[in-house]
């Protein structure tokens, strides 16, 4: 035993006791009906004190974020479960003090997340944004969260309608639209390009002890690829980023073909990167990190997107401009996927599929102008497009 290594979630198959618990009901359910609730209720005879609501929110940090990836949503859930998850959690929310939804940051809590907290809670709600999450010459998108039921912002009467898929909420939504830039407030925040508002905290994250901190980098060190090729990642930083990558993996080999050959007559080399469906997902080789450090353009399936998303160096910023191709209707856990990894552009391969992704209860936040029909010669010409009109700023981690 003096030898034994602890390898953390190393099996691609998923079947590790943390990568199973999110397969189990009683997981969403029962811990917090069972556990958290009748502690909270106890605790209220006098009042519930601020650590063991942080405790609180801590789990359903975990628990919520977890629904805005397709590898960790709750797709083991049936309707009724979904809505027994809601319910238990509005229940414990009458012990949180808004005050501590609002100034939790002992984790990245994200604003979508905590505005669902209070929503669920009770009581009136302010709309919170606009938000700019990305930048094009000289327009916006803007987002912006309310409660369900309340109208569009004045600002954008025709925003897209969109409704955060949290195990089956109907509580807020999410709003977005592409505006001048002189038309949004100066004052707007602005989101790192990519980020989204399930992911992206208002409050930066509780600062630890130096030491602490200290050892925390020493060991993130020795574990990650990102830091034992840091010399590489450093040469790769300071080269321009110009490879467009393409991922096979799913894709038909006609249109792999199509979209290599049309690339080249734009003067364009697409650079083949197989990254494997079945693998873990925080699997990448010394290949796949140094690709993607240079890359400007990705390519993948719809399906895919999550994957090629995170395969990255953790501790960078990915820049390149996401195109995923989209040949098939996409559960609710792929939903959730692609939604999560910041796409810039869906090239469809029927308009019905095009008409999926921009209606107004999808629940992807893409506009008609983020998504293109799949014939290869529109794809390349739409990312040359965008290569040009987009102002790319560092992407947040996934």
């Amino acid at each position: 035993m003096a030898g034994a290594r602890y390898l953390y979630r190393r099996r691609a198959a998923g079947t590790s006791a943390v990568d199973g618990y999110r397969r189990r009901p009683a997981t969403y359910i029962d811990r917090f009906r069972d556990g958290y609730l009748p502690r909270l209720q106890h605790a209220r005879l006098g009042a519930a004190p601020v650590w063991l609501q942080h405790v609180l929110l801590y789990e359903y940090r975990w628990l919520f974020d977890a629904q805005t990836r397709g590898s960790t949503y709750g797709a083991a859930l049936d309707d009724g479960q979904r809505a027994e998850v809601l319910r238990v959690t509005r229940a414990c929310l009458q012990y949180v003090d808004n005050a501590a939804i609002d100034g939790y940051n002992a984790t990245p809590l994200g604003l979508e997340t905590r505005f669902l907290l209070r929503a669920l809670k009770g009581g009136d709600l302010p709309p919170a944004g606009p938000f700019v999450t990305r930048v094009r010459q000289d327009r916006v998108e803007c987002r912006w969260m309310t409660v369900a039921g309340a109208p569009p912002p004045p600002i954008a009467p025709d925003a897209k309608r969109r409704v955060p898929d949290y195990f089956g909420q109907k509580h807020i939504v999410e709003w977005i639209a592409w505006l001048p830039r002189s038309a949004v407030d100066p004052r707007a925040a602005i989101l790192p390009a990519g980020a989204s508002l399930a992911r992206w905290s208002p409050l930066s994250r509780q600062r630890s002890s130096l030491s602490w901190r200290a050892r925390s980098i020493v060991r993130h060190a020795r574990a990650t690829w990102a830091s034992r090729i840091g010399a590489l990642r450093l040469v790769a930083a300071l080269r321009t980023r110009d490879l467009w990558v393409i991922v096979p993996t799913g894709l038909p080999a006609r249109t792999v073909a199509e979209l290599t050959a049309r690339a080249r007559l734009h003067g364009r080399v697409l650079v083949t990167l197989p990254i494997a469906a079945t693998a873990s997902l925080g699997a990448i080789s010394r290949r796949q990190v140094l690709t993607m450090l240079n890359a400007a353009v990705v390519i993948s399936s719809a399906a895919l997107a999550e994957k090629v998303a995170v395969s990255h160096p953790q501790g960078t910023h990915r820049r390149w401009l996401g195109v995923a191709i989209l040949d098939r209707a996409l559960g609710r856990a792929e939903t959730a996927s692609l939604e999560s990894a910041a796409v810039d552009l869906i090239a469809a391969t029927t308009l019905d599929l095009a008409a999926t992704a921009i209606a107004p209860d999808s629940n992807l936040g893409y506009a008609p102008a983020d998504v293109v029909t799949a014939a290869p010669e529109v794809v390349i010409a739409s990312i040359e497009e965008r290569l040009r009109t987009s102002t790319r700023r560092k992407r947040s981690p996934i």
